[in-house]
C-alpha cells in the first residue's frame, strides 16, 4: 500500500488567509473624513455626556425623593398596623358590650310591655274625672 501524504498533518492547522475586505483603507479621503469626523464626534460626545450627566443627576434626585416617600409610607404602614392591632383587641370587648346592651334592651321591652298593660288596665277602670279632662266614660 502506498503512503498517504496527509497522515500526521491536520488540515485544520492551516493558517487562514486574511480577508481583503477587512483591511484598513488608508488614503487622503479617509483621513479628511476621519479627521473631521473625529472633531465632530468629540464635540457630540461631550454634549451627549453632559446631557446624560444631567439626566443622571435628575434620576438621583428622584430616587432620593422616592426613598423619602417610601420611609414616610413605611411609618404610616406601621401606624396602621398598630391601629389594626388595637382595633382587633377591642372587638371582643365590643361584642360583650353589645350582648349586655341587647340584654338590657330585652328587659326594657319587657318593662314597656308591663307599663302598656298597666295603662290599658287603668283606662278600663271607671273614673270620676270628666272625659274632657282625660277621664274615661263612667261604666256602671
Amino acid at each position: 500500500m502506498a503512503k498517504r501524504s496527509t497522515i500526521g498533518v491536520n488540515p485544520l492547522d492551516a493558517q487562514v488567509q486574511d480577508n481583503p475586505l477587512e483591511a484598513v483603507v488608508s488614503g487622503a479621503g479617509a483621513q479628511a473624513r476621519g479627521g473631521q469626523a473625529a472633531a465632530e464626534l468629540a464635540r457630540e460626545t461631550r454634549e451627549r455626556l453632559q446631557e446624560l450627566e444631567s439626566v443622571l443627576a435628575a434620576c438621583r434626585q428622584e430616587i432620593a425623593r422616592l426613598r423619602g416617600e417610601m420611609t414616610s409610607l413605611r411609618g404610616d404602614l406601621s401606624l396602621a398596623k398598630n391601629a389594626q392591632t388595637q382595633a382587633q383587641a377591642a372587638v371582643p370587648l365590643l361584642k360583650e358590650e353589645v350582648a349586655r346592651l341587647q340584654g338590657e334592651l330585652t328587659q326594657l321591652k319587657a318593662d314597656l310591655g308591663g307599663v302598656r298593660a298597666d295603662l290599658t288596665r287603668l283606662k278600663s277602670v271607671p273614673s270620676d274625672i270628666p272625659w274632657w279632662l282625660g277621664g274615661g266614660k263612667k261604666k256602671a
